[in-house]
């Protein structure tokens, strides 16, 4: 009985998922937009294929090969989030935890550029359903681009690229609505037969309805992949980031003498009178996670991320924490087409 009910309970979420991808009616990038950025998608010249890099605000993680990058050009990826701080709130009090459920589908088109270059388009659409807190649930719609290089088709030789993105989320809060822009440089290289990583460096903006939730942040990041064997992948990922942070708390002057930003009775929030405030600040980010083959065109990844963030000031001019910590806990199923 108790497996039943969590079984309906699962497929009630995931239905409210799907109602809101369906009943979208203005995430859709502007003309402006999409014709500005005709921006290019890096894809791997070596053998084996790698999960798309985000730009967003994930640490983006690695995937076993699932299919020849030329056959399988559709993914979807199907997941199950817990988050214990969702509010990113450095009181324990106000750290309020969640589950998340995600749907992600993203279509590839690559070109060739040289014989040493190529590049990849790709459009992906999203939603993300909160369980408690629906003001957080949003849809995104995106496109993304990289350019890549490898001198050679020789093993270990590194493949360097440019990165750029454009997204717009739409949110239940009034106030987060947002498009998203990303570029950056990155890097990936086998080191081994069964060892690898990837390292990038990117600068991020999101222009959002409200001054708090407008944020630009420069980050680094670098993630080593270690196959166990064909069909299993371990993954370690670190992030810095440095740039505007957001928390949601309770009201405190402490905190507004140092926000660059403040809104007050946050509306991802009803009735717990929570004050969401945007600090300068620095944020690391570090996740571990496993990757199992399920075959040829579909895999499962189970991670955690720990993000900690804290203002520049806050250790000097506030004795109200404005440091946060948060876990995330994920489970994902990913299948090509």
């Amino acid at each position: 009985r108790k497996y039943s009910a969590l079984c309906k309970s699962l497929g009630r979420d995931y239905g409210a998922l799907m109602h809101r991808m369906y009943s979208v009616k203005r995430l859709l990038i502007p003309r402006h937009l999409a014709a500005a950025n005709l921006v290019l998608m890096v894809v791997g010249l070596s053998a084996g294929v790698h999960a798309q890099e985000s730009q967003s605000s994930k640490v983006a993680t690695a995937t076993p090969p699932l299919a020849s990058a030329a056959t399988r050009n559709i993914q979807l990826n199907l997941g199950l989030q817990f988050d214990d701080n969702v509010t990113r709130a450095g009181d324990s009090s106000v750290a309020l935890n969640d589950q998340i459920y995600s749907f992600d589908l993203s279509k590839r088109l690559i070109f060739s550029v040289s014989e040493n270059t190529r590049a990849r388009l790709t459009f992906n659409l999203g939603a993300n359903h909160f369980r408690r807190f629906d003001g957080l649930s949003h849809l995104v719609e995106g496109v993304q681009g990289e350019l890549q290089y490898r001198a050679s088709a020789a093993f270990g030789a590194p493949t360097f690229a440019i990165f750029a993105s454009v997204s717009a989320e739409q949110f239940s809060s009034k106030l987060r609505d947002n498009y998203r822009y990303a570029v950056g440089l990155s890097v990936q290289q086998a080191l081994t037969d069964r060892i690898s990583y990837f390292g990038a460096l990117s600068h991020q903006h999101r222009d959002a309805q409200n001054a708090v939730f407008t944020n630009t942040d420069n980050s680094a990041r670098l993630n080593l992949d270690y196959a166990f064997n064909p069909n299993s992948t371990l993954y370690f990922g670190a992030e810095y980031r440095r740039g505007d942070i957001v928390t949601t708390t309770t009201p405190a002057a402490e905190n507004a003498r140092i926000a660059t930003a403040l809104v007050l009775d946050d509306d991802a929030f009803p009735g717990k009178g929570l004050t969401s405030y945007r600090f300068d600040g620095q944020s690391v980010l570090t996740t571990i996670g496993y990757n199992v083959s399920l075959n040829a065109h579909s895999a499962v990844d189970f991670s955690w991320r720990r993000i900690r963030s804290f203002p520049d000031l806050g250790a000097t001019l506030t004795t109200i924490s404005s440091n946060y910590v948060a876990n995330q806990f994920s489970i994902v199923y990913l299948v090509r087409f």
